[in-house]
């Protein structure tokens, strides 16, 4: 696994080829679980660092952290490649496969391939902790804490643009298109399920301004 993440990190295109020509299901579930059980104890970690200093212990909060991160890769391992898909469908229709075998086939390379995707976050998490530990009020402590905040936000910007990357040599890979069509399509797909979630959101919010407003 470390060979596969010193890979992913200096030759992401050659890593990439070289698990698609192993197909290994079984390390694709290992890495897998390793990126959630590392984000998943980063998050509930950082809950209960922050709960101690409060005093107000609440232990189903931390268990609530670490089950909704995993819950939440899980969900995002399924979505990603129906957004995929979505994707290529409005930007390189032509060459989604139309054959229902073949396109089983490419999803299932998706999903082998998504655990990769997200190997990178497992730097954020593994830093996190010490982002959400609380420090001292005095001004050194406050300006150190400054300066790791900083540092930790630019390198999650740099994760999320690598993980971009790979993202974009997997589609590339997969479905043969061009690293503009590979790109933007999924982005799109994403964007869109953005747009939408939001629009959700802002309705629901709407409704219940308005009932409780109603039976206040």
């Amino acid at each position: 696994m470390w060979h596969t993440i010193l890979d992913l990190f200096t030759y992401p295109g050659k890593a990439v080829d070289r698990i698609l020509a192993e197909r290994n299901y079984v390390r694709s579930t290992q890495t897998f679980f390793f990126t959630m059980m590392i984000v998943s104890l980063s998050s509930a970690l950082s809950v209960y660092l922050v709960l101690r200093e409060t005093g107000s212990m609440q232990p189903l909060l931390v268990a609530f952290a670490a089950i909704s991160t995993i819950a939440g890769l899980l969900l995002a391992r399924l979505f990603f490649r129906m957004l995929v898909r979505l994707g290529l469908l409005l930007v390189a229709n032509r060459h989604v496969p139309r054959d229902p075998t073949e396109l089983r086939e490419r999803s299932r390379l998706l999903y082998m391939l998504y655990p990769y995707h997200v190997l990178p976050a497992v730097i954020p998490a593994l830093l996190f902790p010490l982002v959400a530990v609380p420090t001292g009020t005095d001004a050194t402590h406050i300006f150190l804490k400054l300066i790791l905040m900083i540092g930790f936000v630019l390198l999650s910007m740099g994760i999320l643009v690598f993980q971009i990357v790979i993202m974009t040599k997997i589609v590339k890979r997969v479905y043969r298109v061009s690293t503009g069509q590979a790109f933007w399509g999924p982005m799109l797909a994403y964007f869109l399920l953005l747009l939408f979630v939001s629009i959700l959101a802002a309705a629901i919010m709407l409704i219940l301004s308005a009932v409780l407003h109603l039976t206040a």
